[in-house]
């Protein structure tokens, strides 16, 4: 069985039109020699039909049984992937259950994009609002939005209410503004990510973060409290994330992440205890699939260059700091974003340095981590119905979330090593993060023999 990512085919920029794939990847997977003690929910299978009313693609795997230590995993059955931060593919009864959500997840891709309705897109730079609607019928709404007005990147966001309780969300990022390292840290340090990352009345926020179980250092399972928003219940979810490393595949090199949730009414997930929700005014998501795939880019984090050698006085008339250090804050020229549209009315992350007339005491802090291609197809069950939620709210709330949480995302890439995310790779001289750039920067590895001229990379 053949592994390799599936391949999307664009024509003229107008977005997907047809999926390649590999005639080993379509069919059924070949058993090994040994059957796997872990199979794929027949309780949401991919459906043989496209269109609304297809049957969703669940991507759970449920245990029919307790895995023998002893089960072979056959590593060509892995192909060009292996779990991230391991120099080969594993073997063993965990290897099964790694081998099912990767193939879950490549399957989850497939079907996401199969459901998705024809809609052509442009790009929204340029736009007064920084966003531009393509469509927003039948259930269907797909826009972009451009997060920051300095920065390369933009999203492609398309929600399809497919399904009375189901919908699929998918991203498409160009130029995302945190490289590989800051986001890893983002995934793997829940705490201080929900400390980081702000909090704006009217919308809803992550309120509680925190890995209840780890499998493998690059499996853990997630506790998630959302806060709740209008009519729309906050969230008690429990959600299952792994990483796969497929940076060896010719066709498309990347990294695979995938997320499903415990099947409704489970109580044992892995041999894991599942919590009940407890409050009323809360409700679970259930997750049936969630496909992450990150490539390297090459494109600038922001399209500024620095303004002079040392930082100035803020240019808002009457104004007594400096310009902000970090470009995406200030745009270089300004303390701070609301200086710049209302002088003398500092936003909460203003610098908030008096300027003494030499500024060079304090260094310019640029983006140190580069650039991701990023994109995220999630097929999920919501806990109300989709009739009761209207496009006009979706289309209402993605850019605000967006231009919220992106600048933010910037600031990572700029200030990561003065924060406590650097600080927790730095600690962790063996663990996970190690692992990952051991992995990714062997020098006998395909992905980085080739030498192409210009290629990307991760930078780490």
């Amino acid at each position: 069985m053949h592994v390799d990512v599936l391949e999307i085919v664009e024509d003229g920029g107008t977005g997907p039109i047809c999926i390649q794939c590999t005639t080993e990847l379509s069919s059924a997977p070949s058993a090994p020699a040994t059957a796997p003690a872990f199979s794929i929910d027949p309780r949401a299978s991919p459906a043989s039909s496209a269109g609304p009313s297809a049957e969703p693609a669940s991507s759970s795997i449920v245990p029919d049984a307790e895995p023998s230590a002893a089960t072979p995993v056959e590593a060509s059955t892995w192909g060009k992937a292996r779990p991230l931060g391991m120099a080969a593919p594993p073997a063993g009864a965990a290897a099964e259950q790694q081998l099912a959500h990767l193939l879950a997840a490549k399957q989850l891709r497939e079907d996401v994009l199969r459901r998705q309705p024809a809609r052509e897109v442009r790009s929204a730079k340029g736009e007064k609002h920084g966003s531009l609607v393509h469509k927003e019928s039948g259930g269907h709404l797909c826009m972009s939005i451009v997060g920051h007005p300095n920065a390369t990147g933009e999203c492609v966001a398309d929600v399809n209410f497919y399904d009375t309780w189901r919908a699929d969300v998918s991203l498409k990022v160009t130029g995302f503004g945190t490289g590989l390292l800051p986001l890893l840290a983002l995934i793997h340090e829940p705490d201080l990510t929900v400390d980081y990352l702000p909090r704006q009345p009217g919308l809803p926020y992550i309120e509680h973060l925190q890995v209840v179980h780890q499998w493998a250092a690059n499996d853990w399972l997630y506790h998630c409290f959302v806060s709740p928003f209008g009519p729309l219940p906050g969230a008690d979810d429990v959600h299952n994330f792994i990483l796969f490393d497929n940076m060896d595949a010719p066709a498309d090199p990347c990294l695979i992440g995938y997320a499903v949730s415990p099947a409704e009414g489970d109580e044992i997930y892995r041999g894991w205890p599942v919590p009940k929700v407890k409050s009323w005014r809360r409700k679970r998501n259930y997750v049936l699939g969630a496909t992450t795939i990150i490539r390297p880019s090459a494109q600038p984090v922001l399209t500024l260059t620095i303004p002079s050698a040392k930082l100035p006085k803020c240019a808002s008339p009457g104004c007594a700091f400096a310009v902000h250090s970090c470009l995406s804050a200030g745009s270089g020229r300004f303390c701070c974003h609301k200086c710049e549209h209302s002088p003398g009315k500092h936003a909460s992350r203003c610098e908030m340095v008096k300027f003494d007339g030499g500024g060079g005491a304090h260094a310019w802090q640029l983006p140190a981590y580069g650039t991701l291609e990023l994109e995220l197809y999630v097929n999920v069950q919501l806990p109300i119905p989709t009739f009761l939620i209207p496009l006009a709210l979706v289309r209402w709330i993605f850019p605000r979330l967006v231009r919220l949480v992106y600048p933010v995302l910037l600031l990572l890439n700029e200030r990561f090593v003065a924060l406590p995310f650097s600080q927790r790779v730095r600690e962790d001289k063996d663990g996970f993060y190690k692992l990952v750039a051991d992995a990714l920067k062997a020098p006998d590895r395909p992905c980085n023999a080739r030498g192409r001229e210009g290629e990307a990379k991760f930078v780490l």
